[in-house]
């Protein structure tokens, strides 16, 4: 049936709407009356135009039924799916509509499994799929949940077409990780992998095994040790370690509990040729035992050395070079030929027993007796028995006595009694007694007596017969007897000097050199000052031995010097002056201090008498005073002198 109406706009004339209107009638009437559409029902839309909705039947091959449902709703067909508001929650479904074979039913989602653990569908109901799945959720955890008693999660996979069973979480094992590939790769996101190893109470306690950092790169093998359960070792936990092969480790510190043993018995080496121990540090009263029994040690004795046990010795180059104590109180010190002490002194306090031969090189230095058995000898290798000894005290001696050069002869006492030079001559420290008439002069030999021990009055004017009228007997530099020659009627003996021979002179005076000079300038003297005095006028100098205001003899002798000084008006401030005749500008040898008041003129003479040498002595005069100010010299002063 199709609608035979149109619609009526509002310029269309009254006839129209009489005759659309009838066709509504007819269209109305044949809808209630149960008429059937041919195969299409045409809706207009609220705009009458080209656009309708059209309702059209596929050629059925049966009779079909369409059952409006008593609700207000939209129809959904394939072109308005999309329409609906999207939900992405199972929970949001009230009920699915499925096919039942033919009829159209509804079934809630809990019946159909989704939406929520009161409609979760069994795990076992699941089927092989033929694609990869994932497992995610957008908030919360995944749980895995092996709820049956005595159940265990189990991963599985295939080995290309070899199924393997890779993990198992053992869950009578408290969940216990298996795993069958025998290898954990734990890769991380930039920091170090770890694994946590938690302890037995309440998980309170966790060691961690971290890898070795990047800028080690480290890629090393780590293997656990076999054979018994034991604990491992980190550089610095404390353990105790039993019966274990450490292959050259490097131990900075070592503590250890109770001792330290090589593997087999002499079976290792305590340091190398090019590895030495430094420092051994051992406890008071220690011992270090050598042997396989232990038959030789060495103990610490707290505050006095080490202790060698018993017998036993120890041995320098071989066997027979050796020091040991054969008794607690002997000590042997054995030598094959040799024992030499090197040292400034060799002290040794106790008695010596020497059983065979002792030679000394040196000098021998005794502070006590040497004590010899009676009728023994002391000799040398060729004559063994040059000094015999009585019982008696009596000293025999088979050939001469020779001393050193200078050396002496004495007693307790007097030890250089008698002294021996080495010109033979013979010096006794004190006068020798002689028994009476012992010495006959008439034996004397050339310079068998030194005169100079002769006792006084002992050589008579009888005993120096045969000189020469005359004569005076005087030494001279060696010390031997020398005669004066004979000098004229008249003539003095006079004294030349030390070194030289004194001779007969004129009396008028000696031969050495005279001098006189004066002043002819007044010269100034400033206050507290030790100044030499000019003399301008040689009056006399012979010999030109005054020169530059010194007089330098070239005689050896003693001269006589004297000085005048006079010095210019005398203010009233003046205490005193001195003049001084010095020797080499020596002024210890004569001063003359002259106190002054004021006036014109005062004079100071100073006269000495002193030796020279002939060979550098020189006599020089100065002069001082205190008077506040410089003073004059008048110009008259005088210095003069001659040897005696």
């Amino acid at each position: 049936m199709a609608i035979e109406a149109s619609a009526i706009l509002p310029s269309d004339s009254l006839e129209e709407f009489r005759v659309q209107f009838n066709n509504l009638v007819v269209d109305v009437e044949g809808v209630s009356g149960g008429n059937a559409f041919v195969s299409t029902i045409i809706f207009e839309g609220s705009t009458a135009d080209a656009n309708e909705t059209v309702i059209l039947a596929t050629d059925p091959t049966s009779d079909n039924t369409l059952t409006l449902p008593d609700a207000t709703g939209t129809f959904l067909t394939t072109a308005n799916s999309g329409d609906p508001a999207t939900t992405t929650s199972a929970s949001d479904a009230d009920h699915v509509l499925v096919n039942d074979g033919g009829v159209l039913k509804k079934i809630t989602r809990a019946n159909l499994g989704i939406g929520g653990t009161a409609g979760a569908v069994a795990v076992d109901d699941l089927t092989v799929g033929d694609a990869a799945v994932s497992i995610a959720t957008s908030a919360g955890n995944i749980t895995i949940d092996a709820q049956g008693g005595n159940t265990d999660i189990i991963f599985k996979g295939t080995d290309g077409s070899s199924d393997i069973t890779p993990m198992t979480l053992d869950m009578s094992d408290a969940g216990a990780l298996l795993l069958t590939g025998g290898k954990i790769d734990l890769k991380n996101s930039g920091t170090a992998s770890q694994i946590l190893f938690y302890c037995e109470s309440s998980n309170q306690h966790a060691q961690t095994l971290i890898g070795a950092p990047h800028s080690e790169a480290a890629s090393n093998t780590l293997t656990l040790p076999s054979g018994s359960s034991g604990v491992l070792l980190s550089t610095v936990s404390t353990a105790t370690v039993t019966n274990k092969t450490l292959t050259a480790p490097v131990i900075n510190t070592a503590t250890v509990g109770t001792s330290i043993t090589p593997a087999s018995d002499d079976g290792a080496t305590l340091g190398s040729a090019n590895l030495n121990w430094s420092d051994l540090f051992l406890a008071d009263a220690a011992v270090i035992k050598l042997g396989d029994d232990q038959d030789v040690t060495l103990t610490h004795v707290h505050g006095t050395g080490i202790l060698l046990n018993s017998t036993n010795v120890i041995q320098f180059n071989d066997a027979s070079q050796n020091i040991g104590a054969p008794s607690n109180a002997i000590l042997d010190i054995n030598a094959t030929d040799e024992i030499e002490l090197n040292a400034t002194l060799v002290d040794i306090n106790a008695n010596v027993e020497i059983s065979g031969t002792a030679e000394i090189t040196g000098i021998a230095t005794f502070t006590d007796d040497i004590v010899i058995g009676d009728g023994k000898t002391i000799g040398s290798a060729s004559a063994a028995t040059a000094i015999t000894i009585a019982s008696t005290g009596i000293v025999s001696f088979v050939d001469d006595i020779l001393i050193k050069n200078g050396g002496t002869i004495g007693s307790a006492g007097d030890a250089d009694s008698i002294a021996i030079a080495s010109n033979g001559v013979v010096t006794f420290s004190q006068i020798p007694v002689m028994p009476a008439n012992s010495i006959d002069s008439d034996e004397y030999i050339d310079g068998s007596i030194d005169p100079e021990h002769l006792a006084d009055n002992a050589v008579t004017l009888a005993k120096m017969a045969s000189g020469t009228d005359g004569n005076i007997i005087s030494y001279d530099t060696s010390g031997n007897p020398v005669a004066i020659a004979t000098g004229s009627d008249g003539q003095v003996l006079t004294s030349a000097g030390a070194g030289a021979q004194p001779a007969f002179e004129d009396a008028g005076g000696g031969t050495g050199a005279a001098f006189f000079v004066t002043s002819n300038a007044a010269q100034t003297i400033q206050h507290a000052t030790a100044t030499k005095v000019a003399f301008q006028v040689e009056g006399v100098d012979g010999d030109s031995l005054f020169s530059s205001n010194r007089f330098t003899p070239d005689t050896a002798g003693n001269y006589l010097l004297t000085t005048t000084i006079l010095f210019g008006t005398i203010p009233t401030d003046t205490k005193y002056g001195n003049v001084e005749i010095r020797k080499n500008n020596n002024n210890d040898f004569s001063t003359t201090i002259g106190h002054f008041s004021s006036g014109d003129r005062a004079g100071i003479s100073c006269t000495v008498f002193l030796p020279a040498n002939g060979t550098g002595d020189y006599f020089e005069v100065f002069v001082y005073h205190i008077k506040g100010s410089a003073g004059n010299l008048y110009n008259a002063c005088a210095f003069g002198g001659f040897k005696i």
